[in-house]
């Protein structure tokens, strides 16, 4: 029986690949940091709200869906960001997730001003 961790590598893949064959970006189908720390995991959950809020954002008519994707890429810029920091040790350092989470709190608070705006008019 094959062990959980050889099983895995082949279900990343997979995910990869369906992703890519379906338009998205890798950068959102795998994470290659390691989710299971609790940093990492902090701030890629942190992420997927974040992008939750843009997708209902866009569904709503609170966001254009070009706005919806320059947030989705600056998220992911950020994601890519976690990625590198933690490819030495597979996870990231307090002060890098203070980081992480300092650029996520600024697309944040660009989104929640474009819903208004964009609510206003």
């Amino acid at each position: 029986m094959k062990s959980a961790a050889a099983l895995r590598l082949p279900a990343m893949a997979v995910a990869g690949i369906l992703a890519i064959a379906a338009g998205t970006p890798p950068c959102y189908a795998e994470q290659t940091w390691a989710q299971e720390h609790k940093r990492s995991a902090q701030v890629g959950k942190r992420l997927d709200n974040q992008d939750a809020r843009i997708d209902q954002g866009v569904n709503r008519g609170m966001l254009t869906q070009e706005q919806g994707t320059q947030y989705k890429e600056e998220d992911a810029l950020i994601r890519q960001k976690g990625t590198d920091m933690a490819s030495a040790t597979g996870q990231i350092t307090q002060t890098e997730q203070s980081e992480l989470n300092q650029q996520a709190d600024v697309v944040s608070k660009q989104i929640d001003q474009e819903k208004k705006d964009n609510k206003k008019q």
